[in-house]
């Protein structure tokens, strides 16, 4: 099995959702403040990270659409590494809905299934087209609910799409 990490690059100021504070990270401490402070015995670099919940590729809990839900340390790690599909979904417009018709026809167009148990994952080109502008955050097109239902009748575990910070 090929393993595909579909992680995008975390800098500081990393755009996250509207709202939420981007991603902080930087040097806390070098190698030679570290070893004036023990006294010259160690000269330890330390790093630092922060960021929320909808900041660069990540995955939605359960528990972020409903107080019922399980949180992400409490998702099985083995739904993580399934097998997958990617489909061609760049002639959608921004901003407009994805449809199951457009669904079936980029898997149909693929050649290949939707794996039972596996990630559906949707290529807009939404973040080759606007990112890092402000059009990042508005001009994605969506999942609607018909096509949601699609995707869940297929038994899929997960879909993925390249839309603003809280979809990617």
């Amino acid at each position: 099995m090929k393993i595909v990490d579909l992680s995008r690059e975390l800098y500081h100021r990393t755009p996250s959702y509207p709202g939420h504070p981007p991603v902080m990270h930087g040097v806390w401490k070098t190698h030679e403040e570290s070893f004036a402070e023990s006294g010259n015995v160690h000269g330890l670099a330390s790093m630092f990270i922060s960021m929320v919940d909808h900041a660069g590729t990540h995955i939605d809990a359960p528990r972020h659409f409903g107080k019922s839900g399980i949180s992400i340390d409490e998702y099985p790690l083995e739904k993580c590494i399934v097998p997958g599909i990617c489909i061609d979904l760049r002639h959608i417009a921004p901003r407009a809905e994805i449809t199951p018709a457009d669904l079936e026809a980029a898997v149909a167009k693929a050649g290949v299934p939707v794996p039972k148990g596996g990630t559906v994952l949707l290529c807009t080109g939404h973040h080759e087209r606007t990112f890092p502008r402000k059009e990042y955050a508005s001009d994605n097109s969506g999942v609607n609910v018909a096509a949601t239902e699609w995707l869940a009748k297929q038994g899929i575990v997960h879909f993925g799409i390249d839309l603003d910070a809280a979809g990617t």
